[in-house]
């Protein structure tokens, strides 16, 4: 029993070292780095990403893609073009299933490295943004644009939701109440960004 037990422990010392010191390594399954594209319409726009406060990749000019390095933390991303407003998005990390696939390749120390190293998570691949000028030449300028603006938006996140529904009706009993809650949110968030969009119509800017 005394020998069994010093096995158990030197295994799990033998683990923790291992994972140390591959963390620098990457990924069997998933790899530590990701291409990222940053698109705007219109395009020729300079996109500048960060994370953490810190800036790890420029685009210029839009459409382009980088290379990013795999993180939890979100990356912010700041778009800009002579005639019209900044625009801001983010770019969310998630969780890649894939993952776990280290417990059958490379069992605990593979699932430990892939932490470490931010290879478990992954960014959305392409992020594209709306810019939105400083100034309007009329009314009806104006309100075609915010108009095709809402309705784009509209259509996306009606799609998302729907997809949440359906997720939704095939969870587990226990799991669905926290389902549910997480759809009246995103429902929530809509509600909010037509709100905005509301907001940057009337306060658009006309030419004098």
């Amino acid at each position: 029993m005394r020998k069994n037990w010093n096995l158990v422990s030197l295994l799990c010392i033998l683990g923790v070292f291992f994972a140390v010191s591959l963390t620098g390594c990457a990924s069997v399954t998933t790899g530590t780095t990701q291409s990222v594209t940053i698109n705007t319409n219109p395009s020729g726009a300079t996109c500048t990403l960060s994370r953490e406060g810190s800036t790890i990749a420029v685009v210029n000019p839009t459409p382009g893609s980088v290379t990013v390095d795999k993180d939890k933390d979100t990356i912010s991303v700041i778009c800009q073009k002579g005639g019209y407003q900044d625009a801001a998005g983010t770019l969310a990390a998630e969780v890649q299933g894939m993952t776990f696939g280290n417990i059958l390749l490379g069992g605990v120390i593979g699932v430990v490295v892939d932490a470490a190293s931010g290879a478990m998570h992954k960014y959305q691949p392409m992020l594209s943004l709306l810019l939105i000028p400083n100034e309007f030449r009329s009314v009806t300028e104006r309100n075609t644009f915010f108009d095709g603006m809402k309705a784009d938006y509209i259509a996306d996140s009606s799609k998302k939701l729907s997809g949440m529904a359906e997720l939704c009706e095939k969870e587990q009993e226990d799991r669905k109440p926290y389902c549910l809650t997480q759809v009246k949110e995103a429902e929530t968030a809509r509600d909010n960004r037509l709100a905005e969009i509301e907001n940057m119509r009337s306060s658009a800017k006309m030419t004098n």
